[in-house]
Protein backbone atom coordinates (compact mmCIF):
# COMPACT_ATOMS: atom_id res chain seq x y z
CA UNK A 1 0.00 0.00 0.00
CA UNK A 2 1.06 3.85 0.13
CA UNK A 3 2.35 3.63 3.23
CA UNK A 4 4.83 0.57 2.59
CA UNK A 5 6.57 3.25 0.28
CA UNK A 6 6.81 5.48 3.35
CA UNK A 7 8.21 3.08 5.55
CA UNK A 8 10.63 1.87 3.17
CA UNK A 9 12.01 5.48 2.96
CA UNK A 10 12.57 5.90 6.76
CA UNK A 11 13.82 2.86 7.71
CA UNK A 12 16.36 2.38 4.43
CA UNK A 13 17.37 6.42 5.17
CA UNK A 14 18.43 5.87 8.75
CA UNK A 15 19.61 2.71 7.98
CA UNK A 16 21.87 3.30 4.54
CA UNK A 17 22.53 6.84 7.39
CA UNK A 18 23.40 4.36 10.38
CA UNK A 19 24.87 1.26 8.59
CA UNK A 20 28.66 0.39 7.63
CA UNK A 21 28.95 -1.74 4.47
CA UNK A 22 26.78 -4.23 3.36
CA UNK A 23 27.23 -7.78 2.53
CA UNK A 24 26.29 -9.75 -0.31
CA UNK A 25 22.13 -10.79 -0.09
CA UNK A 26 21.66 -14.50 -0.10
CA UNK A 27 18.64 -16.80 -0.88
CA UNK A 28 15.58 -16.12 2.40
CA UNK A 29 12.08 -18.27 2.36
CA UNK A 30 8.87 -16.49 4.17
CA UNK A 31 7.25 -18.53 6.03
CA UNK A 32 3.43 -19.36 5.79
CA UNK A 33 1.08 -17.65 8.04
CA UNK A 34 0.26 -20.29 10.81
CA UNK A 35 -1.78 -18.75 13.39
CA UNK A 36 -5.05 -19.91 14.30
CA UNK A 37 -7.92 -17.93 15.87
CA UNK A 38 -11.47 -15.86 15.59
CA UNK A 39 -14.48 -17.44 14.76
CA UNK A 40 -14.77 -19.33 11.63
CA UNK A 41 -17.87 -18.25 9.39
CA UNK A 42 -17.52 -21.02 6.48
CA UNK A 43 -17.16 -24.20 5.80
CA UNK A 44 -13.86 -25.66 3.94
CA UNK A 45 -16.43 -26.75 0.90
CA UNK A 46 -18.02 -23.45 0.87
CA UNK A 47 -15.21 -20.52 1.03
CA UNK A 48 -15.55 -19.30 -2.45
CA UNK A 49 -19.62 -18.57 -1.24
CA UNK A 50 -18.59 -16.33 1.52
CA UNK A 51 -19.64 -12.27 1.48
CA UNK A 52 -17.25 -9.22 1.50
CA UNK A 53 -19.45 -8.33 4.06
CA UNK A 54 -18.48 -11.55 6.53
CA UNK A 55 -15.13 -11.46 5.93
CA UNK A 56 -14.42 -7.72 6.93
CA UNK A 57 -16.96 -8.14 9.79
CA UNK A 58 -14.62 -11.55 10.64
CA UNK A 59 -11.60 -9.38 10.42
CA UNK A 60 -12.96 -6.97 12.63
CA UNK A 61 -13.82 -9.23 15.15
CA UNK A 62 -11.38 -11.50 15.57
CA UNK A 63 -9.28 -9.37 18.07
CA UNK A 64 -10.62 -9.72 21.40
CA UNK A 65 -8.65 -7.29 23.18
CA UNK A 66 -6.64 -3.88 22.81
CA UNK A 67 -2.89 -2.58 22.22
CA UNK A 68 -2.54 1.21 23.29
CA UNK A 69 0.82 0.46 23.65
CA UNK A 70 3.34 -1.99 22.24
CA UNK A 71 7.02 -2.86 22.53
CA UNK A 72 9.57 -5.14 21.54
CA UNK A 73 12.63 -6.07 19.05
CA UNK A 74 13.00 -5.83 15.12
CA UNK A 75 14.77 -7.75 13.16
CA UNK A 76 15.44 -5.24 9.96
CA UNK A 77 16.87 -6.24 6.71
CA UNK A 78 17.68 -4.03 3.64
CA UNK A 79 17.91 -5.79 0.60
CA UNK A 80 19.08 -3.50 -2.54
CA UNK A 81 20.24 -4.94 -5.84
CA UNK A 82 22.70 -8.16 -4.54
CA UNK A 83 23.61 -6.26 -1.13
CA UNK A 84 21.73 -6.91 2.00
CA UNK A 85 22.10 -4.74 5.09
CA UNK A 86 20.72 -6.09 8.59
CA UNK A 87 20.62 -4.05 12.11
CA UNK A 88 18.46 -5.02 14.75
CA UNK A 89 16.27 -2.60 16.73
CA UNK A 90 14.43 -1.88 19.65
CA UNK A 91 10.45 -0.23 19.02
CA UNK A 92 8.06 0.97 20.74
CA UNK A 93 4.85 2.23 19.83
CA UNK A 94 2.07 4.30 21.79
CA UNK A 95 -0.77 4.37 19.44
CA UNK A 96 -2.01 8.06 17.84
CA UNK A 97 1.69 9.51 19.70
CA UNK A 98 4.83 8.20 18.35
CA UNK A 99 6.70 5.14 17.51
CA UNK A 100 10.00 5.26 18.21
CA UNK A 101 13.10 3.23 17.22
CA UNK A 102 16.53 2.35 18.62
CA UNK A 103 19.61 0.60 17.15
CA UNK A 104 23.25 0.26 17.61
CA UNK A 105 23.03 1.18 21.29
CA UNK A 106 21.26 4.37 21.12
CA UNK A 107 23.83 5.69 18.39
CA UNK A 108 21.16 5.83 16.05
CA UNK A 109 17.33 6.72 16.56
CA UNK A 110 14.33 7.47 14.87
CA UNK A 111 10.81 9.56 15.83
CA UNK A 112 7.93 9.28 14.16
CA UNK A 113 4.87 11.48 15.32
CA UNK A 114 1.53 12.30 13.92
CA UNK A 115 3.29 15.53 12.61
CA UNK A 116 6.87 14.99 12.46
CA UNK A 117 9.33 12.56 11.12
CA UNK A 118 13.10 12.65 12.59
CA UNK A 119 16.10 10.44 12.76
CA UNK A 120 19.59 10.19 13.39
CA UNK A 121 23.01 8.21 13.40
CA UNK A 122 26.09 9.51 15.14
CA UNK A 123 27.76 6.81 13.50
CA UNK A 124 28.03 8.72 10.22
CA UNK A 125 26.83 12.04 11.82
CA UNK A 126 23.50 12.54 9.97
CA UNK A 127 20.63 13.63 10.70
CA UNK A 128 16.78 14.26 9.14
CA UNK A 129 13.82 16.16 10.54
CA UNK A 130 10.83 16.95 8.44
CA UNK A 131 7.43 16.65 7.61
CA UNK A 132 5.23 13.37 6.35
CA UNK A 133 4.33 15.87 3.42
CA UNK A 134 8.48 16.22 2.72
CA UNK A 135 8.91 12.49 3.31
CA UNK A 136 5.67 11.62 0.70
CA UNK A 137 7.49 14.00 -1.52
CA UNK A 138 10.43 12.12 -1.41
CA UNK A 139 8.87 8.18 -1.99
CA UNK A 140 6.27 10.11 -4.25
CA UNK A 141 2.75 8.74 -2.53
CA UNK A 142 1.18 10.50 0.37
CA UNK A 143 0.63 8.91 3.75
CA UNK A 144 0.01 9.90 7.33
CA UNK A 145 1.22 8.91 10.68
CA UNK A 146 -2.53 6.26 11.09
CA UNK A 147 -1.67 4.74 8.32
CA UNK A 148 1.81 3.56 9.44
CA UNK A 149 0.79 2.42 12.89
CA UNK A 150 -1.95 -0.42 11.08
CA UNK A 151 1.01 -1.20 9.22
CA UNK A 152 2.81 -2.48 12.00
CA UNK A 153 -0.16 -3.70 13.77
CA UNK A 154 -1.12 -5.95 10.62
CA UNK A 155 -4.36 -3.94 9.76
CA UNK A 156 -5.70 -3.19 6.54
CA UNK A 157 -4.60 0.44 5.69
CA UNK A 158 -7.54 1.72 3.55
CA UNK A 159 -11.02 1.30 4.75
CA UNK A 160 -13.02 -1.96 4.06
CA UNK A 161 -16.30 -0.90 3.26
CA UNK A 162 -19.13 -4.01 3.07
CA UNK A 163 -20.85 -2.42 0.43
CA UNK A 164 -17.95 -1.16 -1.77
CA UNK A 165 -15.86 -4.16 -1.94
CA UNK A 166 -16.22 -7.45 -4.12
CA UNK A 167 -14.18 -11.04 -2.86
CA UNK A 168 -12.65 -13.40 -4.90
CA UNK A 169 -10.59 -16.73 -3.98
CA UNK A 170 -7.48 -16.72 -5.19
CA UNK A 171 -4.76 -19.59 -3.85
CA UNK A 172 -6.99 -20.38 -0.90
CA UNK A 173 -7.26 -16.60 0.40
CA UNK A 174 -10.03 -14.37 0.03
CA UNK A 175 -9.43 -11.35 -1.85
CA UNK A 176 -10.49 -8.24 -1.24
CA UNK A 177 -11.01 -5.66 -4.28
CA UNK A 178 -12.54 -2.44 -4.45
CA UNK A 179 -15.44 -2.53 -6.72
CA UNK A 180 -14.64 0.84 -7.72
CA UNK A 181 -10.61 1.25 -8.40
CA UNK A 182 -8.89 5.03 -7.86
CA UNK A 183 -7.77 6.48 -11.05
CA UNK A 184 -4.11 6.80 -9.83
CA UNK A 185 -3.77 3.57 -8.38
CA UNK A 186 -5.07 -0.09 -8.13
CA UNK A 187 -5.06 -2.44 -4.78
CA UNK A 188 -5.85 -5.50 -3.50
CA UNK A 189 -5.42 -7.22 -0.31
CA UNK A 190 -5.55 -10.74 0.86
CA UNK A 191 -6.98 -12.32 4.15
CA UNK A 192 -6.35 -15.99 5.65
CA UNK A 193 -10.11 -17.90 5.33
CA UNK A 194 -9.52 -19.27 9.26
CA UNK A 195 -7.84 -16.93 11.19
CA UNK A 196 -9.17 -13.74 8.85
CA UNK A 197 -5.52 -12.31 9.22
CA UNK A 198 -4.30 -9.84 6.57
CA UNK A 199 -1.35 -12.24 4.62
CA UNK A 200 -0.69 -9.70 1.35
CA UNK A 201 -1.39 -6.44 -0.01
CA UNK A 202 -0.63 -5.26 -2.77
CA UNK A 203 -0.67 -1.43 -4.71
CA UNK A 204 0.11 -0.76 -8.33
CA UNK A 205 0.22 2.69 -9.70
CA UNK A 206 -1.83 2.86 -12.76
CA UNK A 207 0.12 4.25 -14.98
CA UNK A 208 2.62 1.26 -14.46
CA UNK A 209 5.46 3.40 -13.13
CA UNK A 210 5.50 0.96 -10.03
CA UNK A 211 4.16 -1.13 -7.45
CA UNK A 212 4.47 -1.71 -3.82
CA UNK A 213 3.90 -5.44 -1.83
CA UNK A 214 3.64 -6.67 1.62
CA UNK A 215 3.61 -10.13 3.27
CA UNK A 216 2.58 -11.06 6.59
CA UNK A 217 3.48 -14.06 8.61
CA UNK A 218 3.42 -15.92 11.84
CA UNK A 219 1.09 -14.70 13.43
CA UNK A 220 0.24 -14.65 17.31
CA UNK A 221 -1.65 -13.48 20.16
CA UNK A 222 -1.07 -10.29 22.19
CA UNK A 223 -3.34 -8.98 24.71
CA UNK A 224 -6.01 -10.40 22.48
CA UNK A 225 -4.84 -8.96 19.71
CA UNK A 226 -3.25 -10.90 16.64
CA UNK A 227 0.01 -8.85 15.37
CA UNK A 228 2.26 -10.61 12.86
CA UNK A 229 5.33 -12.21 13.51
CA UNK A 230 7.32 -11.53 9.99
CA UNK A 231 6.64 -8.14 7.41
CA UNK A 232 8.36 -7.91 4.27
CA UNK A 233 7.68 -4.81 2.22
CA UNK A 234 9.17 -4.59 -1.71
CA UNK A 235 8.84 -1.71 -4.08
CA UNK A 236 9.31 -2.26 -7.94
CA UNK A 237 9.36 1.05 -10.04
CA UNK A 238 11.00 0.56 -13.83
CA UNK A 239 14.65 1.34 -12.60
CA UNK A 240 14.94 0.34 -9.04
CA UNK A 241 13.37 -2.67 -6.74
CA UNK A 242 13.66 -2.36 -2.73
CA UNK A 243 13.07 -5.06 -0.20
CA UNK A 244 12.20 -4.78 3.51
CA UNK A 245 12.33 -7.61 5.62
CA UNK A 246 11.34 -7.34 9.36
CA UNK A 247 11.05 -10.06 11.98
CA UNK A 248 9.31 -8.81 15.25
CA UNK A 249 10.43 -10.35 18.44
CA UNK A 250 9.22 -10.08 22.43
CA UNK A 251 6.21 -8.40 21.57
CA UNK A 252 4.73 -6.39 25.44
CA UNK A 253 1.72 -4.80 25.01
CA UNK A 254 0.41 -1.80 26.95
CA UNK A 255 3.08 -1.01 29.03
CA UNK A 256 3.98 2.81 30.08
CA UNK A 257 6.65 3.59 28.05
CA UNK A 258 8.95 6.75 27.32
CA UNK A 259 10.43 8.20 24.01
CA UNK A 260 13.91 9.70 24.68
CA UNK A 261 14.96 11.52 21.69
CA UNK A 262 17.33 14.28 21.02
CA UNK A 263 19.15 15.09 18.39
CA UNK A 264 22.82 15.34 19.01
CA UNK A 265 24.69 18.81 18.47
CA UNK A 266 27.28 18.87 15.21
CA UNK A 267 25.61 16.69 13.21
CA UNK A 268 24.72 17.05 9.17
CA UNK A 269 21.38 17.44 7.99
CA UNK A 270 19.90 15.01 5.05
CA UNK A 271 18.00 17.17 2.46
CA UNK A 272 15.16 15.46 0.81
CA UNK A 273 14.81 15.76 -3.17
CA UNK A 274 11.76 14.53 -4.90
CA UNK A 275 12.96 10.45 -5.92
CA UNK A 276 15.81 11.68 -5.35
CA UNK A 277 19.46 10.30 -3.97
CA UNK A 278 20.52 11.21 -0.25
CA UNK A 279 22.05 14.38 -0.20
CA UNK A 280 23.69 16.62 2.76
CA UNK A 281 25.33 19.66 3.99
Amino acid sequence: MRVARVLLGVLSLWMMASCGSARKATASQTSDNTGAAGAQIASSQALSSVSAKDIIKAVKDRNTGTVTALNGKIKATLIQKDQEQSVPLTFRMVRGKGIWLSALFGVAKAMITPKEVSFYSSVNNLYFTGTFEELSDYVGVAVDYEMLERLFLGESLLPLKPGKTSVTYVDDQYRLVPERMSALFSWWLDIHPKDYTLTRASLSDSQGRGAVSMAYANYASVAGVWLPGNLSLTAESKNTALKLDLEFKQWEPNKPLSFPYKIPEGLNRIHLAKKAPLSHE
